[in-house]
């Protein structure tokens, strides 16, 4: 196998160039070579409304050519928010933020991802004249990353998959709904609406649901300092805490200092004050 960036001829299984480490195989091909592993992944279940009417009216290769150019027009903006493509179910895409590499900001590139199309869909209507919708379940927790039946074929399994697929189920077209853990690890970047908890078809208990309405609008102040407001409390450094601050007026005063903090919340301290500056 011959390296694309310096011409190096590797052995056919080489998944990175011995001469200059360039990556030479496919994300599937290294994803195969990965053993059976547990992930924290988000799940991201995309379905698209009004396809199958728009069907009866076209001829099987006009119908094969528009799915194909939605599917890639949607997985665009799955690549460009570092999701994988798992793969497509009749009229709908299903894409994993976290697999083969994790990003701490996964439910949040999911969710921007799912945005987006929401907003490209119409996009996509105004060329082809047609007037598809989506209806878009997005869950995060830990899956099982394995192989699947005789073909060997790679794919992350697990409830945290099925709870995405019935979200999706239960969204109407237009919207995005969102599992607990999602919501929780997003809830400072993102508005919801609870819906609180519901039966999901196949769970024996209800799944706290939400629904994403839009992007956080920060205050101008939180724009300025180009830092996000911190979600969870500050537990046991009220003195600490009180110090900062006091330091920071006197900071905004004219009164100078140097000030060391030498504690295992030093940043979150930091981001803190910065806030509310």
């Amino acid at each position: 196998m011959q390296c694309p960036h310096c011409q190096h001829d590797n052995a056919p299984s080489a998944k990175f160039c011995i001469e200059c480490g360039f990556r030479v195989a496919s994300d599937q091909e290294i994803i195969k070579a990965i053993p059976e592993e547990r992930k924290f992944v988000t799940v991201l279940f995309v379905d698209i409304s009004r396809f199958t009417s728009i069907s009866e009216q076209m001829d099987p290769e006009q119908v094969r050519d528009l799915i194909n150019d939605c599917f890639d027009h949607l997985l665009h903006i799955v690549k460009k928010y570092g999701g994988k493509l798992e793969k497509y179910v009749g009229d709908a895409i299903i894409a994993v933020f976290g697999v083969p590499l994790s990003h701490e900001n996964d439910p949040e590139r999911a969710i921007r991802a799912g945005l987006e199309m929401m907003e490209s869909i119409s996009d996509f209507n105004s060329i082809h004249e047609t007037d598809l919708n989506l209806h878009i379940g997005i869950n995060t927790g830990m899956v099982i990353v394995g192989s699947i039946g005789i073909s060997n074929r790679h794919e992350v399994m697990g409830d945290t998959v099925n709870v995405a697929s019935r979200l999706k189920d239960l969204a109407k077209p237009g919207q995005i709904l969102v599992g607990p853990t999602t919501s929780r690890l997003t809830r400072g970047i993102f508005v919801f609406q609870e819906l609180g908890a519901i039966r999901l078809k196949g769970k024996t208990k209800p799944v706290l649901t939400y629904r994403v309405l839009s992007i956080q609008r920060f205050s101008e102040d939180i724009k300025k300092h180009s830092v996000r407001k911190i979600g969870s409390p500050l537990v046991g450094r009220n003195i600490e805490f009180s110090s900062f601050i006091g330091n920071i007026g006197r900071l905004l005063a004219g009164q100078g200092r140097a000030v060391s903090y030498l504690l295992s919340v030093k940043q979150v301290l930091v981001n803190h004050a910065s806030w509310q500056m």
